[in-house]
């Protein structure tokens, strides 16, 4: 064992609040997950965990051979099995729908089709602490097989080391490598503080919220179902909001929906990798518009609202990929284009096409209006490249730098601005990986748990065109989220997209969505708290709009996932006036 630790600090944690904390973040960050090995290439093994299961570079991942059945010899009850560790595996890269990892300590040959399991099974031991942090922490990692407690200056021959440094948790591997870092000063009992790890932050009881009576929009002549704001038990962070009803069917299978509230009329426009269309769902959806997406963009992807002048032209941006034909034919790659398009008099008419950048609207100052557009550099090695602000240049778009903070995690699609925290200043909001994530500037304000997102849009591409062996990457778009105050508390709701599949995913497709559900997020009491819309639903959901009184969305049912043929339809929640 290579671990050198150095002076080590005792930490009570049953007398600490940040000691309970972090233990409470280590204990989620290392939840076990279980998968397959899929096979070795280069190397390494390919695993079927990804980040929709938690799965991060740095993660040890026990290969398992099933053992012996343990049965009871009065009972007959199967208690369990004698199963065995052969191999442990580090998690090198995360793709989407699988991982990359490579060989820590290989006892057996690892077969294709193995069973493997994320922290789990593995043999672990404390250096340094008291015995009230070791007690601690085998509580919430029961999946580790704990060794024992061992002193600063000792090398346990386990293979995951928690070495508590002063006021910093390190893990690390068999070999001496760091798995993880917590720094406690960051978990010190204030709810918008996190470890810079990804943990969540501390869960701080709150008292139940007020709950007050909500104006609903005019009826509409559709069936609704409505459904009431309630609380859950204080500290709980628990809103039950009611159930969704079907407003009606649209006209293809959704790949993304933007909505935009123009005066009285709401609009949302849609893409289905073939065309843009564009329709009024005030009463129920009426299509209003429709064109397909020509000059490059043979796919539209993402769309967005773009609004940069008040009472000024309304546009649609628009995300896509194109062909790109060489050799007369005998090569064609996939790379990234995107379109301009005005909303004018009821039609869609090109503005700018063939963009190689990402594209998406923002409203940072809250009036209700998209005025901010960024436009993200399609990048082969990492997808997303550089961000600019984008301005319309006559028949072009100028390019030009941001003028405010972006994180070092944000990507065009998927991400929202707003002010959340009620300080003035918008917070930016970015969905990726299966986390939600809010900053304030380059700060990380919060990280929700898993299965935020879940989108069925997604594009495969040539990260190296011109090559004899191609290599292939898939990139999953997620549904920006939508903020209002829903509730009427004055206090902005965040409103997400949410889901959970099958780990298994087929390359240049989809991710399998088993379920799918809408998330709020909400600031009160200098703590985000995270509930949920009742009502889960079978299929990804692709749009969502929130206002006051009311939030939609645009789900999308796959009848062949190999076609990707199917239907869609808009769901409408309406909040209930009887409190």
């Amino acid at each position: 064992m290579l671990a050198i630790v150095c002076s080590i600090g005792l930490l009570s944690a049953a007398g600490n609040a940040a000691a309970v904390d972090l233990v409470a973040a280590v204990g989620h960050d290392l939840a076990p997950a279980s998968g397959y090995v899929i096979m070795p290439v280069d190397g390494q093994y390919l695993i079927d965990l990804d980040a929709s299961r938690g799965t991060r570079v740095g993660d040890l991942i026990s290969v398992i051979k099933p053992g012996e059945r343990v049965v009871h010899p009065v009972t007959g009850k199967i208690l369990g099995s004698l199963d065995e560790v052969t191999a442990v595996l580090k998690v090198t890269r995360v793709k989407n729908g699988y991982s990359y990892a490579e060989v820590v300590d290989e006892r057996e040959k690892i077969s294709n089709g193995a069973v493997c399991r994320r922290f789990s099974a593995l043999s672990a031991a404390l250096v340094g602490g008291d015995r009230e942090f070791y007690d601690a922490l085998r509580k919430a990692l029961p999946d580790l097989e704990w060794q024992g407690q061992f002193v600063a200056g000792e090398q346990p021959e386990v293979d995951l080391v928690f070495a508590l440094t002063g006021d910093t948790l390190n893990l690390m591997d068999a070999r001496g490598g760091r798995v993880r870092g917590y720094d406690l000063k960051l978990f010190d009992a204030v709810p918008t503080k996190k470890a810079k790890t990804g943990a969540p932050p501390p869960v701080v009881p709150t008292p139940a919220p007020r709950v007050t009576s909500v104006p609903v929009p005019a009826p509409v002549p559709v069936p609704v179902v409505k459904g009431s704001l309630q609380t859950a038990p204080a500290g709980r962070g628990v809103v039950d909001y009611g159930r969704f009803g079907n407003l009606g069917e649209l006209a293809e299978r959704v790949r993304m929906a933007a909505f935009h509230r123009a005066g009285k009329d709401l609009l949302m426009a849609t893409v289905d990798g073939k065309s843009l269309r564009v329709y009024r769902v005030t009463d129920g959806p009426r299509l209003v518009g429709e064109t397909r997406v020509g000059k490059g963009v043979v796919q539209p992807l993402t769309v967005a609202w773009w609004q940069p002048q008040a009472n000024g032209r309304l546009f649609l941006v628009v995300s896509g990929a194109e062909e790109d034909d060489r050799n007369y034919g005998n090569e064609v790659y996939t790379r990234m284009a995107g379109a301009v398009i005005e909303w004018r008099d009821g039609k869609l008419v090109p503005v700018v096409n063939r963009l190689r950048w990402f594209l998406g609207s923002y409203d940072r100052d809250g009036d209700g209006r998209p005025e901010i557009l960024l436009g993200q550099r399609f990048d082969l090695d990492t997808t997303y490249g550089k961000v600019a602000a984008l301005s319309l240049d006559g028949s072009s778009l100028k390019e030009t730098p941001v003028p405010f903070e972006l994180p070092q995690e944000f990507t065009v699609p998927g991400s929202l601005m707003a002010d959340l925290t009620g300080d003035g200043k918008p917070e930016v909001v970015v969905v990726r990986h299966g986390y939600l994530s809010i900053f304030a500037g380059k700060k990380k304000l919060y990280q929700s748990s898993e299965q935020m997102g879940g989108s069925l849009d997604s594009l495969t591409y040539d990260t190296n065109p011109g090559s004899v062996d191609l290599l292939h990457r898939t990139v999953n778009f997620e549904v920006p989220p939508a903020v209002a105050d829903i509730d009427g508390d004055g206090v902005l709701e965040l409103v997400a997209l949410a889901a959970e599949g099958n780990s298994i995913k087929i390359q240049g497709l989809f991710p399998s969505i088993e379920k799918s559900w809408v998330a709020v997020v909400k600031f009160r009491n200098g703590l985000f708290e995270k509930g949920r819309l009742p009502g889960d639903r079978e299929n990804p959901l692709q749009g969502v709009w929130a206002e006051r009184g009311r939030v939609l969305v645009v789900e999308s049912r796959t009848s062949s996932q190999l076609k990707q043929a199917g239907s869609s339809y808009l769901l409408q929640f309406v909040f209930d006036q009887k409190q």
